[in-house]
């Protein structure tokens, strides 16, 4: 997606190449028609045009340095959300919520990332973090999509994957409630073997499912497991 000069220095430099390089580099590419500058209200951001896109890729993968730089995107996008995250679910949501749209399109891809690791916690982190982005304005279909990639992911941290598993059942309420039930399950199951976290957003949303179903007593229960919590 479109980018600032911060983004652009913690990817590209590096290994020889210093700030002020990359600076000039994309001023030069600009002068040339070949990136994109873009000014708003938030600043100028810079976008390639696809066939740079498509060049730049190949270069990189011909140099067999891909992987390495696609990190890179995934670290400073990942750390960008995971910065604002209080604000995000606290008071200070309507500026960093702007401020994470407008990143969108790179936190999408940071997030597939993520989904690939499946060595760290960080996409339980990042869907934590992004829950408020997908709720509501029309985007719960896409958080659900995210939600379902917490289904086979392994336990690396208890806590964070307790957290999002709940998170995952607020979002897949409305159109999977099975495999809403069996994420409150896992959460469950998971709280009373590591003890790392209660399980309070999971049973919130089983108590919800449950009333959808009419079985209110199913409900209560659930309401007194979370109060007893």
């Amino acid at each position: 997606g479109p980018f600032t000069i911060e983004a652009a220095e913690a990817v590209a430099a590096g290994d020889g190449v210093e700030e002020w390089e990359v600076l000039d580099a994309i001023l030069a590419l600009v002068d040339k028609s070949l990136v994109v500058a873009d000014d708003g209200g938030d600043g100028t951001r810079y976008r390639l045009l696809e066939t740079m896109r498509q060049f730049g890729g190949a270069d990189l993968a011909a140099a067999g340095v891909a992987t390495e730089y696609r990190v890179r995107h995934v670290d400073y996008y990942a750390d960008y959300v995971l910065s604002r995250r209080a604000r995000l679910h606290g008071a200070g949501d309507v500026a960093a919520r702007g401020e994470v749209e407008r990143e969108l399109e790179n936190i999408r891809v940071a997030l597939r990332q993520a989904v690939d690791d499946r060595s760290s916690a960080r996409f339980e982190e990042l869907f934590a973090a992004t829950f408020t982005i997908w709720l509501g304005r029309g985007r719960n279909l896409e958080g659900a999509g995210w939600a379902v990639e917490l289904g086979e992911r392994p336990t690396v941290d208890p806590r964070g994957r307790i957290v999002a598993l709940g998170l995952g059942v607020q979002l897949l309420m409305q159109s999977n409630l099975a495999l809403a039930r069996e994420m409150a399950d896992a959460a469950e199951a998971l709280s009373a073997s590591t003890a790392a976290a209660p399980p309070l957003i999971a049973i919130s949303g089983s108590a919800i499912i449950a009333l959808m179903h009419g079985a209110t007593d199913t409900a209560r229960n659930a309401s007194r497991r979370a109060l007893q919590l």
